[in-house]
């Protein structure tokens, strides 16, 4: 839950200060997913499976974010809208039968990128947001036996 709490909160956050606060936070959490690991063996991977999952959301979504930041002015709005659709997404949390939730926000988003001039840094935003698509479908197929999060 906590790091769900943390993606949430990467969504809201400034740019400027999200990497570090971001690096911070998952670096504490794999310290405690890492604490649990020889504990429960039974549960361990998948647990371990579904931290990393998430970290890696939070890493592509930082990616996303940079790459919009130097993409286009006029992607702002559509930005916004995708982030809080996105925050959305997380308070829910991951789970089976929720693997499309985000397509729509990622629709929306591939518009308005469309509609850019041209540039690798709008490129670089198409893939990231591609993979932070499939980063969320595969997060919610874990969680079809995972108990919780670090």
């Amino acid at each position: 839950q906590a790091i769900l709490t943390d993606l949430g909160r990467l969504t809201r956050r400034d740019l400027g200060r999200a990497e570090n606060w971001f690096g911070w936070r998952m670096a504490d959490r794999l310290l405690q997913l890492a604490r649990h690991y020889p504990a429960r063996p039974d549960q361990t991977r998948s647990r371990w499976d579904d931290g990393v999952a998430g970290l890696d959301l939070g890493d592509e979504l930082l990616h996303l974010r940079k790459c919009l930041a130097n993409a286009d002015a006029g992607l702002a709005r559509s930005q916004q809208r995708f982030l809080e659709r996105l925050d959305d997404a997380l308070e829910r949390g991951p789970a089976p039968g929720r693997e499309d939730d985000l397509n729509a926000a990622v629709a929306e988003l591939q518009e308005s990128l469309r509609a850019c001039t041209p540039s690798i840094d709008k490129r670089l935003a198409e893939a990231a947001l591609l993979q932070l698509q499939n980063g969320w479908r595969h997060w919610c197929q874990l969680r079809g036996g995972a108990n919780g999060l670090a």
